[in-house]
């Protein structure tokens, strides 16, 4: 046999394949990366997985140890060569139970191997049990040292002795033993148990006159034991009754709960299918948001209203403002036109200032006149009077243009007054300010005007846009809730909705409980739980654990004194006819003496037996220890020549200088791997051979090997490898740099 490829989901393996060749594998890889998995995963897929084995204190069963942990079922392939043949084996879970269902198939076909459907699948390719496998080819660092067992030994026995054997020493020993142990083991052996008997035959004959008194006691209280007995057996079948019409009422209350859970949830989904299509979470988000939309657009129509608000009052503002003004009432034309004819009135009162004349201008032309006539009283000669008489011209002729441009009125200041009164101003320069006070209060009204205008706009837009998204919202909530007809009405509606999402959601969850406990319950039920006993039944006054108990009590000490009362009537009678009670006596007597000589003669076959053992033995361990001795002295280079090994394999090995052999408990733990390695493989050679001889597969088999030795040990793999294939695994990477360059090994990295 030699395997090809295999693929698992076992242990931490998950979906993993591993790829094999012919000859020697040399797998490595680290620790915790699935080497032991593969070969437990090997073994699994030979020989299944033992679900009868159950974890305990420092040991963990396969079937724990090795589950997935990807919590998947532990399954897997295994692609061979066998009998010439292609051949591809599935194992998969059997209900519980892992890897126990088994399919062989020629690789490529339908065709089963029938010879491979049974349990012994393994047995059949490697031509060994399970046990024997374990022993010799399975070899694991851990468990290197080999185990007796009846099966390897019966193997063993058949090579030596050349014919097959059907029963090993051992387990003949092992009954004559126990047909020994049943003969005489303390009290439960037939020898002191007919002992017991003869002297309890020779007590009744001195216990005669007592038996009579304690035969009556007994009697009284057995009718009392059996009373009460059968009091409780009727109170435990009234709880047994009441149990099981609770049950019943459990799965009939199970199957109305999850019937009501399932209408309530049909309800509830009609009710949210009223539009035609059951409403979801994303229908009420998108509704949510709509209205959400809306309540912006909302808020923009009360910004655009604040707005309109605050122009509103900027223009009564500006208008009241207005209205104070001196210019009240007129436009800004008006109030030009009126600061125009202020500066007429202005400069005209000014030009009448101008043309208003002092006194001295009178005083001047007085003089003038004067002066000429003094001058022509005074003046002799026309010489003399004419410069004063031209002076004096002059003077008067200036006095009298004076005289004559003077002002006839005063007319234009007083209109210019009479303007400014008008108004409530003092001179011209404040009313030029009010002027221009009043025109920045024109022109703030018209400004506040404009914003009024458009501030009006803003509110007629956003109700506009208001209403729009509102007819929107009410076309995308009929199509939801088509009773809906106002806005006003939707958040209830909306709540509504989700409070039935809500129930829809707690409707499934109690559905999905209901219908699993009413499943769970009516699984295990073979009964009717419609044909339910509903007659009053009072319950007895113990519970049903405390009448179990009780019975338990009462049945036990109806036994013992049930057993007492039989022994002391069989007394009794026995008593009453001493011929009877001695023929008892002598009967007992002959057993005793025909069970020991039983017992003798079993003496002497075991006798005999452990010399025929210890015949086969002296014919066994030379073959075992001469072909384990060779392979010893390959791994060891040369050092121990000579292997002993006892009927339990446990070993002594002896270098070529030494006198004695040594215990191999006495060696070092890698001299002590090498010996147990040498009989393993020296089994699989003796055991494990024909044309077609199984794997050997080795976990870590040689780490405790030293440079030398393991270079030793990988040689004689090779050589051992060209008749039958080979699995190391390892952690160590010096067996694949040792074996790099030989062709024949196949080198494979985890």
């Amino acid at each position: 046999m030699k395997i090809r490829r295999m693929k698992a989901t076992f242990g931490t393996l998950q979906n993993a394949e591993l790829e094999l060749r012919e000859g020697l594998n040399i797998i490595e890889a680290d620790n915790e990366a699935g080497k032991s998995t593969w070969c437990a995963f090997l073994k699994a897929m030979l020989y299944g997985i033992d679900t009868m084995k159950r974890d305990s204190s420092g040991y963990i069963s396969d079937k724990n140890r090795y589950r997935p942990w990807s919590g998947r079922a532990m399954e897997g392939t295994m692609e061979l060569t066998a009998g010439g043949r292609e051949i591809t084996m599935q194992r998969t879970a059997q209900g519980q139970a892992p890897m126990r269902k088994l399919l062989a198939v020629y690789t490529g076909t339908f065709d089963k191997v029938e010879a491979l459907q049974t349990g012994s699948a393994g047995e059949t390719l490697t031509g060994v049990t399970e046990p024997v496998f374990e022993r010799t080819a399975f070899i694991r660092q851990a468990g290197i040292r080999v185990e007796n067992a009846a099966d390897l030994e019966k193997c063993i026995s058949g090579v030596v002795s050349g014919s097959e054997s059907s029963t090993s020493a051992k387990e003949v020993g092992d009954q004559l033993s126990a047909w020994q142990h049943k003969l005489r083991y303390n009290r439960t052996g037939t020898l002191p148990r007919l002992e017991a008997e003869l002297e309890t035959a020779e007590a009744k004959l001195r216990r005669l006159e007592e038996k009579n008194d304690e035969l009556a006691e007994l009697r009284a209280g057995l009718e009392k034991l059996e009373r009460d007995k059968l009091q409780l057996e009727r109170d435990l079948e009234v709880h047994e009754k009441l149990e099981e019409r609770d049950r019943k009422l459990r799965i009939l209350d199970a199957r109305d709960r999850a019937k009501s859970a399932e209408d309530d949830l049909n309800s509830i989904q009609a009710e949210l299918s009223k539009s035609g299509r059951p409403v979801t979470r994303e229908d009420v988000a998108e509704i949510r948001g709509a209205i959400s939309a809306l309540g912006t657009l909302s808020a923009s129509i009360q910004r655009a209203e604040e707005t309109r608000y605050h122009a509103q009052n900027a223009l009564d503002s500006a208008v009241g403002q207005r209205g104070d003004s001196p210019f009240a009432g007129l436009s800004e034309t008006a109030v030009a036109d009126k600061v125009a004819e202020l500066r007429t009135l202005e400069t005209a009162a000014a030009a009448e200032k101008r043309k208003k004349k002092p006194v001295w201008l009178l005083a001047v032309l007085i003089a003038a006149l004067v002066l000429g006539a003094a001058a022509a009283v005074l003046c002799s000669t026309v010489w003399h009077v004419l410069p004063a008489a031209v002076a004096g011209g002059v003077l008067a002729a200036a006095a009298l243009a004076a005289l004559l441009y003077a002002p006839k009125d005063e007319t234009d200041k007083q209109k210019y007054a009479a303007f400014l009164q008008e108004r409530g101003l003092a001179d011209a320069e404040g009313f030029c300010k009010a002027a221009e006070a009043y025109l920045e209060l024109c022109r703030a009204e018209e400004q506040a005007k404009i914003e009024l205008a458009a501030a009006e706009q803003g509110v007629a837009d956003a109700r506009r846009n208001a209403e729009e998204k509102k007819d929107t919202v009410l076309v995308l909530i009929g199509t939801f809730l088509p009773d809906v007809k106002d806005l006003h009405e939707v958040p209830d509606a909306v709540a509504h909705l989700e409070q039935l999402l809500e129930r829809q959601t707690k409707a499934e969850f109690t559905m999905v409980s209901a219908q699993n406990i009413y499943a769970t319950l009516i699984a295990g039920y073979t009964g009717d739980p419609e044909d339910v006993d509903r007659s009053y039944m009072p319950p007895p006054i113990r519970s049903k654990a405390d009448t179990q108990a009780a019975l338990t009590r009462v049945e036990e000490r109806l036994r013992e004194r049930t057993a007492l009362y039989d022994q002391a009537r069989g007394e009794l009678r026995a008593m009453g006819d001493p011929v009877v009670l001695a023929g008892e006596r002598d009967a007992l007597r002959e057993a005793i003496a025909a069970q020991k000589a039983q017992y003798d003669t079993l003496t002497l076959a075991l006798n005999v037996f452990r010399e025929a053992e210890a015949e086969m033995q002296t014919r066994v361990s030379p073959v075992i220890s001469e072909l384990a001795g060779g392979i010893a002295r390959r791994l060891t280079d040369g050092k121990y020549r000579k292997l002993v090994f006892d009927k339990s394999f446990n070993a002594q090995a002896g270098t070529a200088d030494e006198a004695v052999s040594r215990d191999v408990l006495a060696l070092s733990a890698g001299t002590s791997d090498q010996i147990y390695l040498a009989l393993r493989l020296a089994m699989c050679e003796l055991v494990l051979g024909g044309e077609e001889p199984c794997p050997i597969v080795l976990d870590d088999a040689l780490t405790n090997f030293d440079s030398t030795r393991l270079r030793g040990a990988l040689d004689l793999l090779r050589e051992m490898a060209k008749d039958r294939q080979i699995l190391l695994f390892t952690c160590h990477s010096r067996e694949r740099e040792y074996c790099a360059d030989f062709e024949d090994v196949h080198c494979i990295t985890l």
